[in-house]
């Protein structure tokens, strides 16, 4: 085999290492996520059923009733991350705390129905606390995985970028080592999963300016916009709306989850609009707005128990 082949086989090895391993890791992180979130939710309900409410008591049982459908779906997504898991030939106890979590749902599924609330809060009180630390422990199993393949990734993109760097050696044209390095971090800048692709047309494009025997001022020049540009291009990649929605939403449930924080933060901001009422129109206006005080308070109360603040 010769030395061409040898490292075009090596360099389409670390390729697909390098996407598997990348696309492990995010499938792992949002799986942990959904582990933390399936034993929030969890305890959310077990804690309900304490309740005398008769309406509150019926939603735990329902929840439960839909138990075994979603660690089904939870399970589907877990062997996705195993066969990703298994393509790069990591060791994980994805499958082993699987099946603990599959043997506890059963158990509460012995129980009918209408009994299974006071199950857990009673005499099978220790299997829904088993149950909630397992989901944990799969959080923090996934979590460890997505670390490994986040470094195999690091390895596979290094392989690639000595691989290139060797190109570069070889392909005509002075290339500007500053330039070479801007344009190194302008590639870092852009999100993971689409760097190979600008990586590809960013090197391409600096090593035609060089090779068109453009002064090394211009070709810092052509990487320093390269770096500027990379910052909106970044956002672009990774949808800045459904994260600024993602972090609108999680700052609000924060704020409302404290009384403390909740008036904290709004109450000065009412009482400046109550004096700037009183300032411009006398305090008879003023008084016009406790009915809208009472309307904003229901408000609050009534958006922390849809989003099931606590």
């Amino acid at each position: 085999m010769s030395t061409q082949n040898a490292r075009a086989i090596t360099e389409r090895d670390a390729t697909v290492k390098l996407a598997v391993a990348v696309q492990l890791a995010g499938e792992a992180e949002r799986t942990q996520s959904e582990a933390l979130e399936f034993a929030h939710e969890f305890d959310t309900f077990i804690d309900q059923a304490h309740s005398s409410n008769l309406a509150v008591y019926m939603d735990v049982v329902a929840y439960l009733n839909r138990l075994d459908a979603l660690s089904r779906t939870f399970e589907h997504k877990l062997n996705s991350v195993h066969t990703l898991a298994r393509r790069l030939e990591i060791d994980h106890h994805i499958y082993e705390a699987r099946d603990y979590i599959r043997i506890l749902i059963d158990k509460i599924n012995c129980e009918r129905p209408l009994d299974r609330p006071r199950y857990l809060i009673t005499t099978g009180h220790e299997v829904g606390v088993e149950l909630s630390h397992t989901l944990r422990v799969m959080a923090w199993i996934l979590y460890e995985l997505s670390r490994t393949a986040w470094a195999m990734s690091e390895a596979s993109r290094a392989a690639l970028d000595s691989i290139h760097s060797s190109d570069v050696a070889n392909r005509p044209g002075d290339v500007s080592r500053p330039a070479a390095g801007l344009l190194k971090v302008a590639i870092q800048i852009v999100p993971s999963a689409n760097r190979e692709r600008y990586r590809e047309e960013l090197l391409a494009d600096l090593h035609d300016i060089a090779s068109g025997k453009a002064p090394r001022l211009a070709q810092v020049r052509y990487s320093i916009n390269q770096v500027l540009r990379a910052f909106p291009l970044r956002l672009s990649l990774r949808r800045p709306t459904y994260y600024a929605r993602d972090i609108a939403f999680r700052l609000t449930y924060w704020l409302l989850s404290s009384d403390v924080r909740t008036w904290g933060f709004l109450g000065p901001l009412l009482a400046w609009g109550i004096v700037n009422i009183h300032l411009q129109q006398g305090w008879g206006s003023a008084l016009f707005t406790l009915p809208g005080l009472v309307a904003f308070y229901a408000g609050i109360e009534w958006l922390r128990k849809r989003w099931r603040v606590k």
